[in-house]
């Protein structure tokens, strides 16, 4: 009898060990917490976006952009490995 409840000791733990962390999770408790600590962390999120300073944009005409793609192209050595194959 004794040898039985040892051999099925580890399944029932594992199984009694899931059970509790899924009741704990899904309990009011739980619950209250996490809603909680979202308010909290919203309401200092909210407090520190309404502190930052906003940067006027002076990034205008700085980059010019080129299209030298056709003077790459023509400039590219060509590759002959296809002509090796035949």
């Amino acid at each position: 009898m004794m040898i039985n409840i040892m051999r099925y000791f580890p399944t029932i733990l594992v199984f009694f060990l899931l059970f509790s962390i899924f009741y704990f999770y899904n309990s009011d408790l739980n619950k209250k917490n996490e809603s909680r600590a979202n308010i909290i962390f919203n309401n200092l999120l909210q407090n520190k976006e309404a502190s930052l300073t906003i940067v006027e944009n002076d990034t205008n005409d700085i980059l010019d952009f080129k299209s030298d793609v056709d003077n790459y192209l023509k400039k590219k050595k060509k590759r002959y490995f296809w002509n090796l194959l035949k």
